[in-house]
């Protein structure tokens, strides 16, 4: 095939021409995608190198996918051509067992957009030491209903997302309705309080309310989705509501969750923050343009890949590396991550500097910050405040009834209270199994140019 192009080269065609005669081959669909390819980057001088490097890249390309799938029958590996590459998705099996073993059943997605042609579709976990995990991908051209109901099928099938997983996501108005025909009509995923607050500025705007009201709006809005309550939850509705009825009607309109009292076992999840945090990364190592493209697609193909492995091996470094800097709190039983052991501390920072009052069944507390007394449950890991329940570690009412304690018997009380996503032998389960790696290479580096 490349000496067919070679010929016409010599033949003194322009790239116009060439272009013209490969699109119209009857033999192989792959001539019409050659064609594309070299009508929007080639110079006449490189046709032939162009052909060559692209019909190879396709074909190893080709190769790794169904490598990929003969190896890893349970995962998802899947290249779609029609006219040019038009999808390639990947979940490895492996992911369903990390997200099974990391315990807090959170998943982020979100459509990272690069300069050119090329979006990339990620679902990412984050484990109980804080650090961030790629599930899956896809490559593709944009972010349309067919290529996202595409990629949660993929997550359904090789990562077992079901519909009692909890995906957090931006909230373009079509993926409600892509979870929902994957899941299930009764599906809705939690929509990031972020965007919510942006979107609800410009509610505010289009109402001709002063910056003032809006910023008094918003607030709410922040103060209902974290509300610990049903009851507290309905009382500032009712002042949304009161403030501003049309506010109060897009907020009961919404298609998704966005309310901490919707949904239990949230984690302190609010935000698409994880998803967000990978794209950077993805757009900083990945760098730019990255078109859907034969050299594009092949290395951003391979470079994600070996991502995912080496997230698994550096989350790994770091529990084991803890380990071995903490073997006192460890001989001593707190085998929580540094990620939660960080989270307390910064609680009990904040016990430190108020005057909390405790009551002489050691179950009350009086905040005077708040002006509130909060009632602490100690057997199910709950307080009025919410905090404890949400993100299942020690709130700081909890901590300012254990400051009597021997920073032993802390520890342990703390580590009995927390849930098992932050023990250190929960997130090494996670990095225990690798996926399927004959067909990468040891290091892959992206670089677009």
């Amino acid at each position: 095939m490349a000496q067919e192009v070679v010929d016409l080269v010599n033949q003194g065609l322009t790239r116009q021409q060439i272009v013209a005669k490969l699109a119209n081959h009857n033999d192989q669909t792959v001539y019409k995608i050659i064609a594309r390819v070299l009508a929007t980057t080639a110079s006449d001088a490189q046709l032939a190198t162009e052909l060559t490097r692209f019909r190879l890249l396709l074909t190893i390309l080709s190769f790794i996918v169904d490598d990929l799938r003969k190896n890893d029958p349970e995962g998802v590996y899947q290249m779609d051509l029609e006219q040019e590459i038009t999808r390639v998705t990947v979940v490895p099996s492996t992911s369903k067992k990390m997200h099974e073993m990391n315990g807090n059943g959170i998943v982020s997605v979100d459509g990272c957009f690069m300069a050119g042609e090329g979006t990339i579709l990620a679902a990412v976990l984050r484990d109980g030491n804080g650090k961030i995990q790629l599930l899956g991908y896809q490559l593709c051209r944009g972010e349309s209903n067919e290529n996202w109901k595409t990629f949660l099928m993929a997550l359904k099938e090789g990562a077992g997302m079901t519909k009692d997983t909890l995906f957090f996501a931006d909230r373009p108005s079509f993926l409600a309705n892509c979870f929902k025909e994957v899941f299930g009509t009764d599906f809705n995923y939690f929509g990031c309080l972020q965007h919510l607050t942006r979107d609800a500025a410009n509610w505010c705007q289009k109402e001709g309310m002063s910056p003032e009201n809006a910023a008094s709006i918003i607030r709410l809005i922040k103060e209902a989705a974290y509300a610990p309550s049903t009851e507290e939850y309905l009382g500032v509705m009712a002042r949304i509501r009161d403030t501003n009825y049309a506010v109060w009607e897009h907020l009961n309109g919404l298609k998704t969750l966005w309310a901490g009292i919707q949904r239990s076992h949230r984690f302190g999840y609010m935000t698409s923050n994880n998803i967000e945090s990978f794209n950077a990364r993805i757009a900083k190592e990945c760098g730019s343009p990255m078109a859907i493209r034969s050299m594009h697609v092949f290395r951003a193909v391979m470079y994600l890949y070996e991502l995912y492995i080496r997230q698994i091996l550096e989350r790994q470094r770091s529990v084991l590396k803890m380990v071995d800097r903490n073997e006192y709190y460890l001989k001593n039983g707190c085998i929580l991550t540094s990620y939660a052991k960080r989270i307390v501390r910064n609680n009990m920072d904040k016990v430190a500097k108020s005057a909390f009052s405790l009551f002489v069944d050691r179950s009350m507390v009086y905040h005077p910050m708040t002006n509130k007394l909060y009632e602490v449950n100690f057997q199910n890991r709950s307080c009025s405040c919410g905090y404890f329940q949400d993100m299942k570690l020690p709130c700081v009412h909890a901590l300012a009834l254990m400051k009597g304690l021997s920073e032993e018997e802390f520890w342990k009380e703390c580590t009995r209270m927390s849930h098992p996503h932050y023990l250190v032998g929960t997130v090494l389960l996670t990095t225990k199994l690798l996926p399927y790696k004959a067909m990468t290479s040891p290091e892959v580096t992206y670089h677009a140019d």
